[in-house]
């Protein structure tokens, strides 16, 4: 028991994860009956966070927390997983159980919902970079799908395989609460400026995020101000004295404004707050599969700078409801926080497209792309052995409206 608490301490609700619920919530949305199963220790967190209405099928299905091996997966989930038409593998180290799962039931579709290109990866051993390669090309009758042209694009040239287009997915309500809650920001005001730095993930660029947001720190002294969230203090504090900064030279009086501001982990209601009450959201990342943190800033009417040449791309047009930087180009992207800072009507236009743009996000609207390509798929199933005698699309309790 003390080992889960500790665990549980430890974990954080990455977009990986809100991903995979928001998909979950927004099947279930529409008449199908979708859950996603994790280990039992992280139920709790899960209920914390997606509370579900009283009399509501469980969200979450829980195996137990000693399962180490693809086989040991496999066994927990074999005999429920008779009860539904699809089982979706959401990692690459998910895709060898559920395929092992999905032969001993041969109505049961193999899926794989692709989030990232793990074989890029930073920090994996050769065995792990090998399965994650594989997993893309190792069960020729899963179907894969993914959010972003991007990641779709990547995985074609590099691997052959065709991968379906889904749409991601944003919880708006929970920031439209946000920001009807959150004292709009005021554009004479000092220009609120925030990130997010994870240390522990290499392809966020966490240094390059902080030689940015102090560059244009010191280049508009006084007339902004920057936040950081996304680590504990410890992190934060490393990352300071890290020689990814030792070039900036930084000075007691910056490095304690920077620890002064750094405001730690936090939730996604803390996070749709921040968003909220800020002008300016930055993401410098070396890549992102997604983005889900800029489209979420977008949704608070917070203006997001993302990474160009990446899945960001799908919702953010630069110069229409976003702006794009080349995080290689740590001066230029200097220079276009300085613009928005300086350019109150410029932010105003990019807030107002994106609030628009962020709708086709909605979970209920942007779940119908996944549900009509779970539907084809299995109306294609060779060996699906059907519960009901028609085709899934004309399934009675299924919602396929726009």
């Amino acid at each position: 028991a003390a080992q889960a608490q500790h665990r549980e301490h430890e974990f954080q609700m990455h977009g990986g994860w809100i991903s995979i619920v928001n998909e979950a919530l927004g099947l279930r949305d529409r008449g199908a009956c979708a859950q996603v199963a994790m280990s039992s220790w992280l139920v709790p967190y899960f209920d914390r966070a997606f509370p579900q209405p009283a009399g509501a099928p469980p969200l979450v299905l829980a195996y137990g927390d000693a399962v180490l091996r693809p086989e040991q997966l496999a066994d927990a989930l074999y005999e429920r997983a008779a009860a539904f038409d699809v089982v979706v593998a959401t990692l690459f180290t998910t895709v060898e159980p559920v395929n092992l799962v999905a032969a001993c039931h041969p109505n049961l579709l193999p899926a794989y919902f692709i989030q990232d290109y793990e074989v890029k990866f930073a920090r994996m051993t050769p065995n792990q970079r090998r399965r994650a390669r594989e997993s893309y090309t190792l069960y020729p009758r899963m179907l894969s799908f993914a959010k972003t042209e991007w990641l779709r694009r990547r995985i074609r040239k590099a691997h052959g395989t065709r991968v379906a287009a889904v749409r991601g997915t944003i919880a708006l309500e929970r920031f439209h609460a946000a920001r009807a809650q959150a004292p709009r920001p005021d554009a004479d005001a000092v220009v609120v400026f925030v990130a997010m730095v994870r240390p522990s993930t290499p392809r966020r660029n966490a240094g390059g995020t902080m030689r940015v947001l102090e560059g244009l720190r010191r280049r508009l002294p006084g007339a902004v101000a920057t936040f950081t969230f996304g680590c504990v203090p410890s992190e934060f504090d490393a990352l300071l004295a890290s020689d990814a900064l030792r070039e900036l030279r930084l000075d007691a009086g910056a490095t304690e404004a920077h620890r002064r501001h750094h405001l730690g982990t936090l939730d996604q209601d803390q996070i749709a707050a921040l968003f909220a009450r800020a002008h300016v959201f930055l993401d410098m990342s070396h890549w992102q599969a997604f983005g889900r943190a800029g489209l979420e800033a977008m949704a608070s009417g917070c203006v997001a700078v993302v990474p160009a040449d990446s899945g960001s791309e799908d919702y953010a047009v630069d110069g229409v409801n976003a702006r794009l930087v080349s995080t290689k180009d740590e001066a230029g992207a200097v220079a276009v926080l300085a613009e928005l800072a300086r350019d109150a009507a410029l932010r105003a236009r990019l807030r107002a497209r994106a609030l628009e743009t962020v709708e086709g996000y909605a979970l209920r609207a942007a779940s119908a792309t996944t549900l009509r390509v779970l539907c084809d798929a299995l109306d294609d199933h060779a060996d699906r052995a059907f519960s009901v005698h028609v085709p899934c699309r004309d399934n009675p309790f299924l919602d396929f409206s726009a």
